[in-house]
């Protein structure tokens, strides 16, 4: 199981010049999909989350895709996404911050910071499981 908690993001690449920005941030793992709340950014702070995804890691699902939207009333507009290296995140220290830059199109659209933990669940035993979730 893959532990994932979306912290904040810089963004750079601002999708609305009349309002501030209300950004998602979502990531995905082969079907699985998991979403932020709604983080209203404004000029004075950026989007901050406190949401935990937990989200299984099967087969050959290695590569999560993190994105952000600002979501307004005519739709999602993407501001930015990354792939992120599932098996690298499973090899990293439980509750190491990571922080990634978002791309959109072919400019850096900001950065996001994220923590990760890795738990095989085989592996760890019952009266464990309930301090790793």
């Amino acid at each position: 199981m893959l532990i994932i908690r979306i912290l904040s993001a810089s963004i750079r690449r601002k999708t609305s010049t009349v309002s501030d920005m209300k950004c998602v941030a979502r990531f995905t793992i082969g079907e699985a999909t998991d979403e932020t709340q709604i983080s209203k950014d404004t000029k004075e702070s950026p989007p901050v989350w406190k949401d935990v995804f937990r989200m299984y890691v099967i087969g050959s699902s290695m590569t999560g895709k993190l994105q952000v939207f600002d979501v307004g009333i005519s739709g999602d507009t993407l501001v930015g996404e990354c792939e992120v290296d599932i098996k690298e995140l499973m090899n990293e220290p439980v509750g190491k911050e990571h922080s990634t830059e978002i791309m959109f199109q072919d400019s850096i659209a900001g950065t996001v910071k994220f923590i990760a933990a890795y738990a095989n669940l085989e592996q760890v035993g019952v009266e464990n499981r309930q301090r790793i979730i």
